[in-house]
């Protein structure tokens, strides 16, 4: 039997319909600058076509589906990112350019302008969001459950993904190429979707500190901040298939391979 999270944590499979309304007092900030470095074509692969629809949507239209004020943090080739948005119906959007592409925390402060609500939801561009309705339970979880902070988590053994660390010292994201433990013992992995209390981020964005190896501020860091300062922190868990994230070639071909959910709006 695999070992669960030790933490506030409910397990969410798809539904067969999604309830269309407004989740109030959210604000969402979608991570949009990369220069797409391992997916070794040149361009950004939030330009790449899956299904026939650019990689950048499934996040964004889930995002606009619940009436999410949504933020995009852009740099690399944004003049693509912003035409592939403003040739939707998409309401409600916002971009920021990222001057300095110095990670996914220092993507996550440069919204500041836009925190202008209690909660503020961060979410990586280029994850193949399948099950829309992951977007309300995860809210629904973080309000519910009085948390400061809630992620996301998949069941991944055997995927080279951040990993999900919980243990005498509590809870703390390492990314994967920092990661030297065993994935079988820490089976759970970080997709990229996260809620935070507005007061939270604006007390402790500063305090992240970049990698001594990268140099870079990870927004994954403020989990380990919120353990450390005795914040609570909840999570759910969902179906690696409806979030799979595309940094390769490789995780391309996968993601393509995954049927596509059929969902009847009610």
């Amino acid at each position: 039997m695999r070992k669960k999270i030790a933490l506030a944590t409910t397990l969410f499979f798809f539904a067969s319909t999604i309830p269309i309304h407004a989740l109030s007092n959210l604000h969402a900030v979608v991570f949009a600058a990369g220069r797409s470095t391992r997916f070794g074509t040149g361009d950004s692969k939030l330009r790449t076509k899956i299904n026939g629809k650019p990689l950048i949507l499934y996040s964004v239209e889930a995002l606009n589906m619940y009436a999410i004020p949504t933020t995009l943090v852009v740099n690399f080739q944004q003049e693509y990112i912003k035409k592939i948005i403003t040739n939707t119906a998409l309401k409600n959007i916002t971009f920021v350019k990222q001057k300095k592409l110095k990670g996914t925390g220092a993507a996550l402060a440069y919204s500041r302008i836009h925190w202008n609500v209690d909660h503020i939801l961060a979410i990586n561009g280029d994850m193949v969001l399948r099950d829309k309705t992951i977007i309300k339970k995860l809210y629904d979880t973080h309000l519910n459950s009085n948390a400061d902070l809630t992620f996301a988590s998949a069941y991944t053994p055997s995927e080279k993904i951040a990993r999900v660390i919980v243990d005498e010292y509590g809870t703390r994201i390492v990314e994967i190429k920092h990661f030297t433990g065993n994935s079988q013992e820490y089976p759970y992995s970080n997709i990229g979707i996260y809620i935070f209390k507005r007061t939270f981020l604006e007390k402790h964005i500063n305090e992240i500190e970049p990698n001594a190896q990268t140099h870079e501020y990870y927004v994954t860091s403020l989990i380990e901040i919120a353990n450390n300062n005795g914040y609570k922190i909840a999570t759910i868990e969902v179906p690696f298939d409806n979030v799979r994230g595309v940094n390769t070639q490789q995780e391309l071909q996968a993601a393509q391979k995954v049927p596509k959910l059929k969902h009847t709006p009610a």
